[in-house]
């Protein structure tokens, strides 16, 4: 049987390299495009963990990457064939390519035999590549581009990346030393952005200390805009009795003395639970309010469907600006939502209960109670109570509210909304700068790969001698 003639140097460097029509984009004088299976040994080197029952590997799993690191696990526990891989080799993700996982053998010192899972496909270490130079540049959008342009598959998590197509992509080879300069300042640059996105994390988790502080210190009577000689609601009101009151003993914390604790159903001319019905796109009805309808304190009302109701039950359950609704049941127990505007004829879903308060309770106030901690430690406590997380409305009719003059109630409501309005903009500009961290990178990437980072020697030695280096290897 006769043996496959071996290529010549010269037939390895014409396929090695991509010609000019085929090159992506331009790149110095000293850089070549070359095909990446001619820096790729493309040798497989396959193993049945299970024949190593008892011994620990480093295994390189796609599910792994997302915790960025390997995981460490006995040869029987490992269910299919593997790939043994080394120090600085990259592995480079077959399965759903639209997700950015190219990923770096690390040097564990010899400690494990290092695995990985056949999802990745292996490109070797070799002397005309920086390791992470391949790295980064595998992360590039126009490296990106490519191997999402031709999968196989039916779409989604079923796609995959065609290793035959994947080893003709053109990659942007410079000068070893330009490799090593590009990777260490992508490093650096992506490390100052890095901190700059950890400095973000501690920001972001910062507004939900401030919201709450906010809160808290609004129904302390701790914002500045209590007025000590306004009178007291049980002075005030015609409605609020001593014995609506919560004794000092019993009440969870200190307010002003012209404030009171009351139970919530002192305050209310109506607690009542939502109308059963099944829910239509068809337009025929009244819009019919759901708990799955309020997100993130807001309703899109243009997605809110409609239900039929007769016309004699239609004024019990059509809501009205400054009701308040609360969700009774679920995981969403205690979630709840202010009536602010009512653009159409409205009713509310069963799981639901409406409260409207009456002249002693500001019902915008209230509202920005039902989202404090003090609010939410009560309704933990009743969920615990039962086996079916739910509040039913003598419960929510029992919770403790801390009660001010009605004037101050409202300076309340429109300072903590002015507050809560603030930080909401700070957010939003925080995520803002976030996002566009993440262009950054990518940004970085596409000129590191275009020789755009002012690293670049004009006098370095061209790269096609570090690709004919590594052909000659396979010519012989």
């Amino acid at each position: 049987m006769s043996k496959t003639k071996q290529k010549s140097l010269e037939e390895l460097l014409e396929e090695a390299l991509v010609p000019e029509e085929e090159q992506p984009y331009e790149v110095p004088g000293n850089w070549v495009w070359v095909r990446l299976k001619s820096i790729n040994k493309d040798k497989k080197r396959n193993i049945d963990p299970q024949d190593y029952s008892e011994e620990v590997f480093e295994l390189y799993s796609v599910p792994s990457y997302d915790l960025g690191e390997p995981e460490y696990i006995k040869g029987k526990e490992i269910g299919s064939n593997k790939q043994v891989v080394k120090e600085n080799e990259i592995l480079l993700c077959k399965i759903n390519p639209r997700i950015n996982r190219v990923w770096i053998v690390l040097n564990n010192r010899g400690k494990y035999r290092q695995l990985a899972s056949t999802e990745w496909i292996v490109i070797s270490e070799n002397k005309a590549t920086y390791p992470k130079y391949l790295l980064f540049l595998l992360k590039a959008p126009y490296f990106r581009k490519l191997i999402t342009s031709n999968v196989s598959g039916v779409g989604g998590s079923l796609t995959r990346a065609k290793p035959k197509e994947v080893e003709t992509y053109p990659i942007a080879l410079p000068p070893f030393n330009e490799q090593k300069r590009i990777a260490e300042k992508v490093e650096r640059l992506f490390a100052k952005i890095d901190e700059a996105k950890r400095l973000i994390e501690e920001v972001k988790e910062s507004f939900e200390l401030r919201r709450a502080a906010i809160l808290d210190k609004a129904f302390k009577g701790q914002l500045g805009t209590n007025d000590p000689n306004e009178q007291s609601m049980l002075e005030a009101s015609d409605t609020i009795k001593e014995k609506d009151l919560i004794l000092k003993e019993e009440q969870p914390y200190e307010v002003p003395e012209n404030w009171v604790w009351v139970k919530l159903k002192s305050c209310l001319k109506r607690l009542q639970y939502g109308y059963t019905a099944s829910s239509s796109t068809l337009e025929e009805g009244p819009k019919y309010l759901r708990i799955t309808d309020i997100q993130n304190d807001s309703v899109d009302w243009g997605t809110v469907p409609y239900c039929k109701i007769d016309e004699d039950l239609l004024e019990k359950y059509k809501l009205n600006k400054g009701d308040i609704v609360i969700a009774r049941t679920g995981a969403t127990t205690g979630k709840s939502f202010l009536i602010d505007d009512v653009p159409s004829c409205s009713v509310f879903a069963s799981y639901l209960i409406r409260l409207t308060t009456n002249d002693d309770l500001n019902s915008p106030y209230l509202w920005n109670y039902l989202k404090t901690p003090m609010y939410w430690k009560q309704i933990t406590v009743v969920k615990k109570g039962i086996a079916q997380p739910g509040a039913n409305a003598q419960i929510i009719g029992e919770l403790s509210v801390p009660l001010p003059p009605v004037h101050e109630q409202k300076r309340i409501a429109d300072k903590v909304d002015n507050l809560l309005s603030k930080l909401e903009t700070e957010k939003e500009i925080v995520l803002e700068v976030e996002q566009k961290l993440d262009l950054l990178k990518q940004a970085i990437l596409n000129k590191a790969f275009r020789g755009e980072l002012g690293t670049n020697d004009p006098t370095d030695q061209h790269a096609i001698e570090l690709l004919k280096e590594v052909l000659k290897s396979k010519a012989k």
